[in-house]
Formats: structure tokens, sequence, C-alpha cells
């Protein structure tokens, strides 16, 4: 569990001020040559994993970045004087590839089984930096995560020849462990002060322990282990402390004892927390999925990939969306403004439509026939000809057929631009996907091929329903004039009697000669009387002022064209409401048979590039890792908690 983020073992963690003697403290406990130096050397934490030789085993020096049973760089040494420079190598592996940094958090293990050294860990962080501040901002942030959790004991190493009160790894421990139970101080250098100073020096801390390291000199003479345990014993029999406070031996009988007392409290906590984090990392990678490494998991990533977009379709078409969707998710609601503002531009077209050109051309169309001067007669060919004019050149028929569906129509009135509905259900199906795979993240060459191949079959849709609009606008021209709604002869009788009302109620002082029609007119004059106001049926979609033109337009002198700008705008209303209706229909069935069935398009797609869908369907890299990573530490928690139970049992 030594690289776990969430669990923290019992650990005995060393820190303290640059070149107080720190490394040689580590040497004289596990007898092995550390890196030395007098500006900052232990750049990085070590942890050093000692254990006293059992028997018939052999000594075993093994160095890792990371712990050696899961990294790729461990390097086993025979030769235990080469330790210090593979250290030092490892470090500037670490750092070169640290941004620039001249510390990092990432540690180096070294895991020592030799002769006559106590079973602990040590965790030597970098000695405080006084003359950098970057670098001293750094290695306080590195102390605070490591001597923060109770089940840490901190080794705070104070050379004698520093001022205690205001010294900062001092100040560190006691902002970890107020009370002083967790903090044992080792002083060092003890052979360069005196026993008086000493003495008040000890007054400043709870617990400690005196030890002497080797000298440089001792060091360049190449002076033994035992040799220096001896000058030890010799200069502290002559200082009045307990013996549990002289020497290296009493250093490591009380790293032994402390932290086995540690470890032991920590294993019963260790085995309640263990369990509820195995459940979290397994509830973790079931959120992942399956890796997409088979072409089972492949299918089956796809397929919840379908379904989830599918629901979410089927709800948001059904007015039920998410508290968090935006406004363009409201599908139900969106679709139906589509429809409508198609409406509405169909309609506001008929101000364009009906207007003195129509008139005129009208007129134009009629003097080419016979009879136009008989009474209540029209021409069937004529209007049929005006119709398709009409449709054709005023943009509805381009409106109908292809800007609703898939290239996008501008309102007459405002000149704002409306997506059409393909392109708004892109947009919808996009998003959807998105969702998806922010929460089930798949390669990017899949996720573009596969939205691509979605847009290419939703544009072959909409060519499909283009073709069905297409075919009911030829209907409709080819058959029209046809009806045999009711409606088309009462519009012409009300818009006639309407006309009759209107005519006696402005009662004009002086009209001007000239043609007046329904839909348009020259310049007229009424009197300075208002007239009296008339008011059409809303179904009429009639304003006074045309209501007025067409009292007009009935008294013309050319009958046959009176009645046929009549029956053109009785026979539109008709027209126009149906064929509106169609569309909505046409367009709600599409919507039903197609989008709510998302999950059938995609198994078409599968089908149609199946070869190819298994070649790019895989799992981000940063899921890959994510995935790695969660099995490690799972394996790691299973076989801790195994471990654990034995010991505790």
């Amino acid at each position: 569990l030594s690289d776990d983020p969430d669990l923290h073992p019992a650990c005995i963690v060393v820190i303290g001020d640059q070149s107080s003697g720190k490394s040689s403290v580590l040497e004289s406990l596990i007898k092995l040559p550390l890196p030395r130096g007098d500006n900052i050397v232990t750049k990085v934490p070590l942890v050093l994993q000692c254990r006293s030789l059992r028997e018939n085993e052999a000594p075993q020096i093994a160095v890792s970045i990371g712990l050696a049973s899961s990294s790729s760089s461990v390097k086993n040494l025979t030769n235990t004087n080469s330790l210090e420079k593979v250290i030092r190598d490892f470090q500037q592996k670490i750092l070169s590839s640290a941004n620039g940094c001249q510390v990092s958090d990432k540690p180096i293990f070294v895991n020592v089984k030799s002769y006559a050294i106590p079973d602990v860990t040590l965790i030597d962080l970098p000695g405080i930096n006084y003359s950098n501040e970057n670098i001293k901002s750094q290695i306080k942030s590195m102390y605070e995560k490591y001597i923060s959790k109770d089940n840490v004991i901190i080794l705070n190493v104070l050379s004698c020849l520093t001022d205690v009160p205001s010294n900062e790894s001092v100040l560190f421990a006691k902002k970890a462990d107020p009370l002083g139970i967790r903090t044992m101080n080792v002083f060092t250098k003890i052979d360069r002060s005196t026993f008086s100073d000493f003495r008040n020096k000890i007054k400043e801390v709870n617990r400690f322990i005196a030890v002497r390291n080797r000298t440089p000199e001792e060091l360049t003479q190449n002076i033994s282990w035992e040799n220096v345990r001896s000058y030890e014993t010799q200069l502290l029999d002559t200082w009045d402390i307990d013996p549990s406070c002289k020497g290296i031996c009493a250093l490591s009988q009380f790293l032994v004892t402390e932290g086995y007392e540690m470890v032991l409290k920590s294993i019963a906590n260790l085995l309640q927390e263990i369990p509820r984090h195995i459940y979290d990392i397994e509830t973790e990678v079931k959120e992942l999925g399956l890796p997409c490494s088979s072409e089972l998991e492949k299918k089956y990533a796809y397929d919840g990939m379908s379904t989830y977009v599918t629901e979410r379709l089927n709800l948001l078409l059904k007015g039920l969306s998410n508290l968090d969707d935006s406004h363009d998710l409201f599908m139900n609601l969106c679709l139906q403004e589509k429809l409508n503002a198609y409406s509405e531009a169909f309609l506001l077209a008929q101000r364009a439509i009906f207007s003195e050109r129509t008139f005129q051309f009208v007129e134009q169309s009629l003097s080419k026939t016979k009879g136009t001067v008989l009474p209540n007669f029209l021409s069937t060919s004529v209007f049929k000809l005006v119709f398709e004019n009409l449709i054709q050149c005023h943009g509805l028929y381009d409106l109908t057929a292809s800007g609703l569906v898939y290239r996008g129509f501008s309102m007459p009135n405002s000149g704002n631009r409306e997506d059409s509905i393909i392109d708004y259900i892109k947009k919808c199906i996009s998003q959807l996907l998105a969702e998806h795979f922010t929460k089930k993240p798949l390669s990017n060459v899949f996720t573009k091929r596969f939205t691509n191949d979605i847009y290419d079959k939703l544009n072959q849709y909409a060519v499909e329903i283009s073709s069905v609009l297409e075919s009911l606008l030829h209907a409709e021209l080819n058959v029209g004039p046809y009806t045999v709604n009711s409606q088309y002869i009462d519009n012409i009788q009300r818009l006639k009697n309407l006309s009759s009302s209107s005519k006696e109620s402005e009662k004009p002082s002086n009209v001007n000669s000239g043609k007046n029609t329904l839909f348009g007119s020259s310049t007229y004059t009424q009197s300075s009387r208002s007239p009296e106001k008339v008011s059409a049926p809303d179904d009429l979609e009639l304003d006074s002022k045309t209501i007025t033109l067409l009292s007009n337009c009935l008294t013309s002198q050319n009958q046959a064209v009176s009645e046929m700008q009549v029956c053109l705008y009785s026979y539109w209303l008709v027209f126009k409401k149906r064929l509106i209706d169609h569309v909505h229909i046409i367009i709600r069935d599409f919507v039903t048979s197609k989008i709510q069935k998302f999950n059938d398009l995609a198994q078409i797609l599968w089908l149609e590039n199946y070869d190819v869908y298994l070649d790019i369907l895989q799992e981000t890299n940063d899921v890959a890792v994510l995935r790695s990573r969660l099995t490690t530490r799972l394996d790691n928690m299973k076989k801790a908690h195994s471990t654990l139970k034995n010991i505790f049992s």
C-alpha cells in the first residue's frame, strides 16, 4: 500500500534541515553508503525498506523508481559501494522529466536485506533549503503530505549547532504533532558540542536521542562502523542522560519498538478501511465498462452507446428533459417551433404572392382565353397556370421540398435564418453522443467516424423526406385545383358578402378610376369621414384594407378577373391548410419512425461498417491508463487485506 493515494500504512518519515546529518544517520542504521554533499543532495523521497536477514537468506539490495513489484526499472546490486551512484542516477532520471523542478515527490525505493539492521521502513525526505524559496516551498509541501497522518512517526534530525526554537523542521513537526507523541528528535554532531549546550537544547523538545555519525575525515580514512560506534559510546558515557537516549543502537531499538506498536495500531484501522476502498474501486472499474479488447466487448460498448442515445431521444421527444439540459434539447418543443416557423414563413409569403403583379398576370392570362366577359365563368387552365406560378415563383416549392428538411430557410419578415429539421436533429444527436462519450470515453477516431456516418445516414433520410414532399407538391399542382372541401365554396361566398358589407360602410365621396383588386389597387381617395370598421373571421386572414379592396374588386368591369382572384384566394386558404397539415404529419412520422428508433439506425451502421468499427473502436488512452492503475490498486489492496488478516489473527 506504500504507493496508494488513499491508504497510508504506518511508516517512519525522516525530516530535517539540509546538511543536518540525515543521510549520515540513515547510513549508520543500514550500514550502507548514501548520497552526501554540501548542497541539497536528497532531491526525492527515498524509501528505505530494511529487513534483517533470516536463516539461509542472502544479502540483497534492489533500487527502483516506484515499488519494485510494479516497476520496470529495478536495479539489483551486488556491490554496496555502487548504491550511492545508482540513487543519484535515478534522482536525475526523475528530475529530467519534472519540467525543470529541482526536487520531486516521486519516490525511489531501496529494498535492503542485510545483517544486523532494524526491520523498519524509513522515508527520507529532502532537507529544508533556506537559500532558494521556490525549493523550500516545494519541500514544505512534501513535508505536509508525508507527516500529517496520525500513523506516521516523525524522525526529526537536528544538528547540535542549530537554534532549536526557530528551526523549520521543529516547527513543521510541532504543527503536524502538537503534543509531540509521534516525534523523535535525533541530535547529530554531538562531538562538536558541549554537554552544557546540549542540555539547553533538549529543553525545547519532548523526546530525543543523541547520535554520533562518521565525520568527513573518518569517511575519507574509511573508519569502520564498529569504530565509529565505539567513539560514540566513549563520548556519550561522559554525558548524564538516560541510556535509552544514547546512540544509534538506542535509535534502532526505538524505531523497531515504536514502529511495531504503530503498525499494530494501524492494522485494525486498515482492515476496516480497505474493504470500503475495494468496493469503491470495483464500482469505478465497473463504471468504465468492458475494456473493448475483444469483438464481444466492442459490440457491448457500441450497444451501450446506441441504447443511451435512443433512451434519451425518446424521453426528449416526449418532453421529458433533464434539469441541466439546454433549450436546444427540448426536442418536442423545438421541433414544433421549427414546424411553426415553416407555417409562418408559408403564410407570410402570401403577401408577396397576392399583389398587383399577380392581378396583372391573371388579367394577361385571361385575356388570351375566350369568354372572359361571360358572367360566372372560371377558366380551369388559367386557374391552374396562375396557381402553379404562385407556388413556383415565390419560393414556396423550395421552402417545402428542401428548405424545411435539410437546407434551412429565412423568415420573410425578419430575415432570421432557421435551421432545417435535419440540421437540428444532427445537433441534438451530437450533444447526446458527447454526453455518453464523457461518461464512457471511446477513441476520437471512432467517435468522429461514427458521428460522420450518422450525419450521412440522416442526409439520406432528408433526401427521402424531401422526395415525399416533392411528390405531395406535384400532386397538388398536377391535380389542382381540386377539393371536396365545402369550405372552398363557403369562403367564396363569405368573401363576397364581406366585401358588400364593407362597400356599404365606406360610402366614399370620390373614387378615382382605375383597377381595384382584392390583392392590389391603384390610388384611391375616400371621404374625410372614417368608414365603419368591418371585421373578418380569423380563418379568412383579411385586414380592413383588404376587405375594402375586395369590395372595389367585385364592382370591377372585368367580372372574370374579379371572380378569378376571389376563387384563387379561396382555394389558397384550403390548399395552404391542407399542405401545412400534411407537411407536419410527414415530419412527425419521420421523427417517430426513424429518430425515435435510433437504435435501429445504429445497428444498420454497425452492419454496414462492421470491419472498420471493429478496427477503430477502442477506449481512450486515458481510460486505459486509469483502468490499469485501478486494477493494480485493487490487486494490491486485496493482497494487503489478506496479509493483514493473517497478521491480525
